[in-house]
């Protein structure tokens, strides 16, 4: 205790920092339940504080409610981790499905067809909703793009087709492309796009894939946890999800504490081996386009 100012002590209130200078030489620092009755002469107290250091026994009770009431409040956010996610709104949303449906009908005619022009509409439309996703997400926008022009043909048709999905509500059991969706149901409807047909449920659909690290993952790749499987978005922890009832099918960025522990697969592991040969054939299709329009 500090006790400057000569040989007069100084009292300190824990909530309100005040502080008493007390004539009372004697009150010693052990008796602090109860303050002197007097300070000072008796016309002349010694006693300095902004407000009483020692309050009515009610106003205690109420200060010592109030600060466990924000105790209580703060561990249980801490438990509770960050809150859910940001709602998109409605037009931002309906922007998004429109492009990645007219985004859909362009890369599968250039898997069907091999038509260039239809592929060089897709590489315009992805750019754009990778904007949009990005943005929303608070991503690095590029680094989205990168990562959707470098997916395969089948996983970029699967992002679209479940881009397609964005706010069909979550129903429990939920298969029907844009009325009601489950996690997995979002996944099987999403693959099924890209000619893949995957089982219903999650941990069945992530026993089917094959099992790849994170640093491997392409977007549309599927992310998985106990009871839970989500769409890989292709960049940091971003994900395409239904995560349960009342809400639908949503852009989000995980938890770390979630994010640490999840798994990733791929339905279709198999391209991954011509990877890196068809994306340069793609391009070099798309270059050789390019000049003979020149």
């Amino acid at each position: 205790m500090f006790t400057g100012f000569g040989r007069i002590p100084k009292y300190y209130d824990l909530i309100t920092y005040t502080v008493i200078q007390s004539s009372h030489s004697d009150f010693s620092h052990r008796d602090l339940a109860r303050p002197p009755a007097q300070t000072g002469s008796s016309d002349k107290p010694l006693t300095m504080t902004l407000t009483s250091a020692y309050p009515h026994p009610r106003l205690a009770r109420l200060r010592r409610s109030v600060v466990a009431l924000v105790l209580a409040v703060a561990t249980v956010g801490a438990l509770a981790g960050p809150a859910d996610a940001a709602r998109m709104g409605d037009e931002q949303e309906a922007l998004i499905v429109a492009g990645a449906s007219k985004a859909l009908v362009a890369i599968d005619k250039f898997a069907d067809e091999r038509d260039m022009d239809a592929y060089d509409l897709y590489l315009s439309l992805a750019d754009y909703l990778a904007v949009q996703v990005a943005n929303f997400l608070g991503l690095d926008v590029r680094s989205m793009q990168r990562a959707w022009r470098g997916a395969d043909v089948a996983h970029q048709r699967a992002l679209m087709a479940g881009l397609t999905q964005l706010g069909v509500p979550y129903k429990a059991n939920g298969a029907q492309a844009d009325v009601a969706l489950d996690c997995s149901g979002l996944v099987a409807f999403a693959w099924s796009s890209a000619g893949v047909e995957m089982p219903r449920g999650s941990t069945a659909q992530f026993s089917s894939a094959s099992q790849i690290k994170a640093r491997h993952a392409q977007p549309g790749d599927v992310i998985w946890r106990p009871g839970h499987i989500s769409m890989y978005l292709g960049i940091g922890t971003a994900i395409l999800q239904t995560p349960y009832s009342g809400r639908s099918v949503e852009l989000h960025v995980m938890e770390d504490r979630i994010a640490s522990w999840v798994r990733f697969a791929d339905p279709m592991p198999e391209l991954r081996v011509n990877r890196a040969a068809t994306v340069a054939q793609r391009w070099g299709m798309a270059a050789s386009a390019t000049r003979n329009n020149l």
